[in-house]
């Protein structure tokens, strides 16, 4: 109250990368109802995802998320997600962005993933580590197993991105691709948006939280959960 976005809706919306299909049809529905959704992906400025260019995709990342899905049963988000709505806006770096954000911090991407592996060893113990992981790929219900194993490894954001700050506690990846999607939602707010969705991964959203209480003068409400994962299917 008494604020410039007084009635303003700014919806967080973390989202898991790989999950079950009706986790993301259920995303598809709620997503449908907001004035716009900022959305990530760093690519060109206005990039519209469709579903054949995930064909040509050939990022070691999406690599990565692709094998995944397939490993563990489960749905690949950019193949489920309706990006070609007309509420969905590009909120995120390009590349070129990215690599200067970078540069000028006299960071990498070697130097951050190297620091956020040297957190991950430290906390893996703690998580049942790589053993639990092992053990999974060779039980008779592997997907199923394997959800387990890794779902006690990502439940707590602050240790999946422990290490990532450099030495002045910046870091590209998350608090610098934010800084450009919030830069977007003030452009939607006045616009005169009554009703807006930030979607991105999950890890994103603790320092979003901070930013809208910080820079906007919003207060959180509420938090629904959804189930991504359903850890007693293969």
């Amino acid at each position: 109250k008494g604020t410039p976005l007084a009635g303003r809706i700014v919806d967080l919306v973390g989202v898991v990368h790989i999950g079950e299909e009706e986790y993301y049809a259920d995303l598809n529905v709620r997503l449908s109802k907001y004035d716009a959704v900022l959305y990530e992906l760093v690519a060109p400025d206005g990039t519209r995802i469709r579903p054949e260019d995930l064909e040509n995709r050939r990022s070691i990342l999406a690599s990565m998320q692709s094998g995944m899905k397939d490993m563990l049963n489960l749905e690949y988000q950019l193949e489920k997600i309706d990006y070609l709505a007309e509420n969905f806006r590009h909120a995120d770096m390009s590349p070129d962005e990215f690599v200067e954000d970078l540069e000028r911090r006299g960071d990498s991407l070697f130097k951050m993933f190297a620091r956020m592996m040297g957190a991950g060893l430290a906390s893996s113990a703690a998580t049942g580590g790589d053993a639990g992981i092992l053990l999974a790929l060779f039980s008779n219900d592997r997907s199923m197993r394997m959800k387990q194993a890794m779902a006690r490894q990502l439940i707590d954001i602050e240790i999946v991105t422990a290490g990532m700050d450099d030495e002045n506690g910046e870091n590209t990846l998350i608090k610098g691709r934010n800084a450009k999607a919030f830069s977007v939602l003030r452009e939607e707010l006045e616009a005169g948006k009554e009703k807006l969705a930030v979607f991105y991964g999950a890890g994103h959203l603790p320092d979003m939280a901070e930013r809208l209480e910080e820079e906007f003068g919003m207060a959180p409400r509420r938090t629904t959960w959804l189930d991504a994962w359903d850890l007693t299917r293969n």
